[in-house]
């Protein structure tokens, strides 16, 4: 069991900032995560950006419902624009994901698929998902860290897909699931 919870937002929509809601909050708590935005059990809902940034996320989980990963990067200009973007946690250590909705939507099996990736997300040296290459293959992640920036309309092209097997230290992790 991870010691250390990290902050996690998670949006179902972008333009409008929708909250991920119904289980989805559940799912974070459950994988490691600290939703401080939200309770396990509420609804979507949409919310402030000034809110968001209050939070300082450590992590942002981008999965609009009904929108590819694909489909998402087209949005992801509309948060670059957002004052204060570049400040947030998240973005600055670059732990901002983008993941199929439908790991997170649909009552059932996957459900817990999607709280393994979540783990993951958060608790890369405890959980491994590279026996899930499948699953993983549905995760983009945000390559730019440490202060680094672009324009906003350039911020698609640094997420990358994300592979559970590629930790930043380049070796593979125990799985502890």
């Amino acid at each position: 069991s991870a010691s250390y919870q990290p902050r996690v937002i998670s949006f179902e929509g972008i333009s409008p900032l929708v909250l991920g809601g119904h289980w989805l909050p559940e799912m974070k708590t459950l994988a490691g995560g600290i939703d401080p935005l939200q309770e396990p059990g509420s609804l979507a809902q949409r919310v402030n950006w000034q809110k968001v940034r209050a939070c300082a996320p450590e992590i942002l989980i981008l999965t609009p419902c009904s929108s590819s990963p694909l489909q998402t990067l087209s949005e992801v200009n509309i948060l670059a624009s957002m004052p204060g973007w570049w400040s947030i946690p998240a973005v600055h250590k670059g732990e901002v994901y983008i993941v199929d909705h439908a790991y997170f939507s649909r009552p059932g099996p996957r459900l817990v698929d999607g709280i393994e990736l979540l783990a993951h997300i958060f608790h890369p040296d405890l959980v491994d998902l590279s026996w899930r290459q499948e699953a993983s293959r549905n995760i983009l992640k945000f390559t730019l860290r440490n202060g680094q920036r672009c324009n906003p309309k350039q911020l698609a092209s640094h997420f990358k897909p994300y592979l559970a097997e590629n930790h930043a230290d380049g070796h593979k992790k125990q799985v502890t699931l």
